[in-house]
């Protein structure tokens, strides 16, 4: 896998944080390499499916690795969606994108509000750049200045 630009590893960390701070529910401990594990169940799970007349994932195993993802913390979820999707994107898909199943939409639900708080920080970092904020910090205090100039009629 190639390195990330700063921003993105950044943006990885603090998705990660925050997403500690939002799931008090997630297994906390030595759970690591359970996700090089999920991503073997999952890959497997998708080549199950494949063979199968419905061509899809099994519903119970993949309601099964969905609350097991969701319940993994914020930063191993990260991990192992950016790793799946470059090692297995067909089976990733078919893990986030069968039928509707109500068992296993809380689960789901948990792990798409993770791809979108790494997109959330990902994004936010791109736009609040440092030098973007000086720019506008620069911006600020000369309108400032400009402002008090023409109050007091000095332009």
């Amino acid at each position: 896998m190639r390195p990330f630009p700063t921003t993105v590893t950044r943006a990885i960390i603090q998705a990660s944080e925050w997403l500690k701070s939002q799931e008090y529910w997630v297994v906390r401990g030595q759970v690591a390499d359970l996700g090089d594990r999920l991503q073997s169940a999952t890959s497997l799970a998708y080549q199950i499916g494949v063979g199968t007349r419905v061509g899809q994932m099994p519903p119970k195993m993949r309601r099964d690795l969905l609350f097991i993802l969701a319940y993994l913390p914020g930063d191993i979820r990260i991990g192992y969606l950016i790793s799946m999707s470059e090692k297995d994107p067909d089976a990733l898909e078919a893990l986030l994108k069968a039928p509707y199943d109500p068992k296993a939409e809380p689960a789901l639900h948990n792990i798409v509000s993770t791809i979108g708080g790494l997109a959330r920080h990902g994004i936010l970092s791109d736009i609040f750049t440092k030098e973007r904020m000086d720019r506008v910090e620069r911006v600020v205090r000369d309108a400032g200045r400009i402002s008090a100039q023409i109050t007091r009629g000095e332009k």
